[in-house]
């Protein structure tokens, strides 16, 4: 087991740091880097846009139930990908 990761107090300076130090403790290290691409994308985003509490709990909710309606033969996930253009840039 992983020893535990000091945390600073969450501020909005030191999300980004935090939420890197907990995804450290992953063993995968592909998954690891793709994580610590990810949150850094996503709050730079979220910084850019100003993006609001109720606008982030809107898109959380919407991935819940895209999550929710996919099955082993309905993948809806697939489907925002594509719309997302993830496809066009070689990653499916």
């Amino acid at each position: 087991m992983a020893a535990p990761v000091n945390l600073k107090d969450l501020t909005i300076d030191n999300i980004t740091p935090n939420v890197h130090a907990i995804n450290s403790q992953c063993g995968n290290l592909r998954l690891k880097y793709i994580l610590e691409r990810v949150v850094t994308h996503l709050h730079e985003l979220a910084t850019e846009t100003r993006l609001s509490t109720d606008e982030w709990l809107t898109a959380i909710h919407f991935l819940t139930e895209v999550g929710q309606i996919s099955s082993d033969v309905r993948q809806v996930s697939f489907v925002h990908n594509f719309i997302l253009r993830i496809m066009t840039h070689g990653y499916t």
